[in-house]
């Protein structure tokens, strides 16, 4: 089979190929037709499935955000609440250290301690010194004592 040809046997022209489709045209169209409908069918069928497939996206997308909204509001009131436990934990501890410093020695006041203990000390001290002095006084007063009764005992008895 070569080029399309006419009876006579020359290359086939525009007329000529019309000519030859004429009878074969209602058929054409009628399947046309029968395809286009069709075609029509399918499209529309896919057309529905689409559109209940997405329909039924769109519910469980729904659902699923609404799951979410409700974790999410259920979570942020655990965190509000935990929130709350511990602001109420720092403000008991805050209150704790106040009074801890309120009451709490300063390195001025154990200065102050210090320097009265040292002088209490050094006082001690020399009051010790000085009573150890009065005790070696009184025994040297005892000694003399007794060697004055002794002389005044000895004075008396040649009498």
């Amino acid at each position: 089979m070569g080029e399309l040809t006419n009876n006579n046997n020359r290359p086939a022209a525009k007329a000529d190929l019309n000519a030859g489709l004429e009878p074969a045209k209602p058929k054409l169209r009628s399947g046309m037709q029968a395809v286009k409908s069709k075609m029509q069918s399918e499209t529309q069928s896919i057309k529905s499935e689409l559109k209940s497939e997405i329909y039924d996206i769109k519910t469980e997308t729904k659902v699923y955000f609404n799951k979410l909204d409700n974790k999410l509001d259920s979570l942020k009131f655990e965190l509000r609440e935990d929130i709350k436990r511990v602001a109420l934990e720092v403000e008991k501890i805050h209150s704790r250290v106040n009074r801890i410093e309120d009451r709490m020695a300063t390195k001025d006041d154990v200065n102050r301690i210090l320097n009265a203990i040292d002088k209490f000390a050094a006082d001690a001290e020399f009051y010790r010194k000085k009573d150890m002095l009065r005790v070696n006084l009184l025994t040297e007063h005892e000694d003399e004592l007794k060697t004055h009764e002794n002389r005044i005992s000895l004075l008396e008895s040649k009498q």
